[in-house]
């Protein structure tokens, strides 16, 4: 037989097999494809002289080879790109997201972590906060302790860590094995956090089957350590939307919760949460030294009643502190170390600032949102301070007031400021602290808790050396300022009151706070002995004390228990009355005008509530 092989590729080399012979004949080609023939003792179909090479071997060994080849390559792989980050991939795929609203923050870490520098941790920090507590994975099943527990449980306490462990639960081992080799392999002290069971994968267990055995875990390493502590950590709107829920239902899900200043009093007038008056009053359930209710700052505590009842206890207060900058006011003629003493004082100071690119002052513009944000937040103390209110005398008489002189003339002084002497007046909190960072404020009213973010000299042009901190100007009516209180309060329906009463006398105490305020980042404390402690001030020294100074005493002279009228219906009023307040600031109505309508809106409102006729 004879094969004939079309020649298409310019000055192609072909090779042609004669039994073990090679022969290469250079082929012509042209435009127009000829063909040759090339005479052959036997036909043979034969890939090319590439594949001997693997003719040589029989074709199991070359599938051994194949899967060899496979499993290298995935070991490779699984020890160079997965191993090291296997528990980390959503850090590998962009930044973390971390919870905001929360003070304190921690980490969990293993073997995948390697070689820890624990000095570097305690001066690393997670969205703006230090890191206080770390969970270290101890076991896994019934055999495998983890290769560097012991050392990475012993570097976290050397370290000044607050430190807890974890098993990493297999749901296809049994549990009450590995329940009890956990606890052959841990040693809790006094101050380390309670067991956590990590559960990642369902294996071949239903869900029913899953739940017995995570239960028969916590069951045997409860009854060891005595106490149960079950906690749930979630980003804020999602854990005041679950908190709802719960406490809507009726639920006795929570023995403790953690509260706001906007939620407080619809938890409490709805009758969601348990009054704490006959605990304290029970001596054989109270430490009193322990408590020492009067050691806490009287005005958050008050936040804290409802009806002549008292609710919850307050873990740290948000106020608000004015703030300047010592080298303007000096380059301005001003004395750098004597701030606005009224709100005339400060509109005064903002003319003779508000030049060469730099604003005269910053104050939030921006609408309300959900009630707690905004203008919303820091209009209603120059209102209070000039003799206006919301209503006439909350909570007795709720007919609304916003109409009354006094109203409308801190109105217009509002507009005033953030017309002629700022930078826009749809700016919140964020914008002004990028307007400090980028050194164009002169003097700004905002948060107490905020200063780190100010005066952060990898981010700020503002140096700390330069700013001035004070309580907020007075008015006619004297100093009024914000307060947002966060407390921890006992559900109505909670099935263990008396072990959340001991927690709570725990975490409200002095050594706790100082704790959290020198280890963590809680600044806004509500104990007033925490301002004296030593380690605490040297912690927390911005302004040689002043910023220190300032809060303590805008949180024990000035801040208002009641600074809105916290009901079911605020979050709607705090939005007329933003609302209306942003065209007046946009010029597309006169003070008056607004707050005429407004009064009536927010009327209807409280008519429909039931709170006047």
């Amino acid at each position: 037989m004879c094969a004939q092989m079309p020649q298409t590729v310019k000055n192609r080399k072909t090779t042609v097999q004669r039994g073990n012979r090679k022969k290469v004949d250079n082929i012509p080609t042209s435009r127009s494809p000829k063909r040759k023939t090339v005479l052959c003792k036997k036909q043979k179909k034969k890939g090319g002289s590439k594949w001997l090479f693997f003719k040589r071997w029989p074709s199991w060994a070359i599938w051994v080879g194949a899967l060899s080849l496979g499993v290298a390559y995935i070991l490779f792989f699984y020890y160079f790109f997965v191993g090291p980050y296997s528990f980390r991939w959503k850090a590998i795929y962009g930044d973390p997201v971390y919870p905001e609203g929360f003070d304190v923050h921690g980490i969990d870490v293993s073997h995948y972590q390697e070689n820890i520098d624990w000095e570097r941790l305690r001066n690393a920090s997670l969205n703006s906060s230090p890191v206080s507590f770390v969970f270290i994975k101890a076991t896994e099943g019934t055999t495998l302790l983890d290769e560097n527990f012991n050392l990475n449980f012993y570097e976290a306490k050397q370290n000044d860590f607050i430190r807890g462990a974890y098993h990493f639960f297999l749901p296809d081992v049994d549990a009450q094995k590995q329940a009890r080799f956990f606890l052959k392999q841990v040693h809790l002290e006094p101050g380390d956090l309670p067991p956590v069971l990590d559960v990642e994968k369902a294996g071949k267990l239903t869900e029913t089957q899953l739940q017995k055995a995570v239960k028969t875990w916590l069951d045997i390493v409860e009854k060891e350590y005595g106490v149960k502590i079950n906690y749930t950590i979630l980003g804020v709107d999602t854990y005041f939307q679950k908190m709802l829920v719960e406490m809507s239902s009726e639920s006795d899900a929570y023995d403790l919760i953690y509260l706001m200043s906007p939620q407080f009093l619809q938890y409490a007038s709805n009758d969601w949460l348990y009054p704490l008056d006959d605990l304290i009053a029970d001596k054989s359930i109270t430490d009193d030294a322990l408590l020492d209710l009067d050691g806490l700052m009287q005005s958050s505590v008050d936040a804290q009643r409802y009806e002549d009842k008292l609710y919850g206890l307050p873990v740290c207060s948000l106020t608000t502190l004015l703030y300047w900058r010592k080298d303007l006011f000096e380059a301005a003629g001003l004395d750098p170390e004597q701030p606005p003493e009224t709100w005339e004082e400060l509109r005064e100071y903002a003319q003779l600032l508000h030049k060469d690119g730099v604003y005269g002052v910053g104050m939030r513009g921006a609408r309300s949102a959900g009630g707690s944000e905004g203008l919303i937040w820091e209009w209603p103390m120059v209102m209070y301070s000039m003799g206006g209110d919301f209503v006439a005398d909350f909570p007795n008489d709720m007919t609304p007031t916003l109409n009354t002189p006094e109203v409308v003339e801190s109105v217009e002084y509002y507009a005033d400021l953030l017309q002629n002497y700022s930078f826009p007046t749809t700016c919140n909190f964020e914008d002004i602290t990028v307007s400090v960072q980028q050194g164009d404020l002169a003097m700004w009213i905002d948060g107490a808790a905020i200063v780190p973010n100010y005066i952060d000299p990898e981010k700020s042009k503002t140096r700390e050396e330069d700013v001035g901190f004070a309580p907020v100007p007075a008015g006619p009516e004297g100093r009024c300022a914000p307060l947002n209180v966060h407390s921890v309060n006992i559900p109505k329906n909670a099935k263990n009151k008396e072990r959340a009463w001991h927690f709570m006398q725990w975490a409200l105490s002095e050594e706790t706070l100082v704790r959290l305020g020198t280890e963590g980042n809680l600044v806004t404390v509500s104990r007033e002995a925490v301002y004296n402690n030593a380690d605490f001030i040297e912690k927390n020294d911005v302004g040689d004390g002043a910023w220190l100074n300032a809060m303590r005493d805008s949180l024990a002279n000035y801040a208002m228990p009641q600074y809105r009228p916290l009901n079911p219906e605020w979050p709607e009023v705090a939005d007329i009355v933003s609302n209306y307040i942003s065209d007046v600031f946009a010029k597309q109505i006169s003070a008056e005008e607004a707050m005429e309508i407004a009064n009536e809106e927010v009327a209807e409102v409280y008519r429909e509530a039931g709170y006047i006729s």
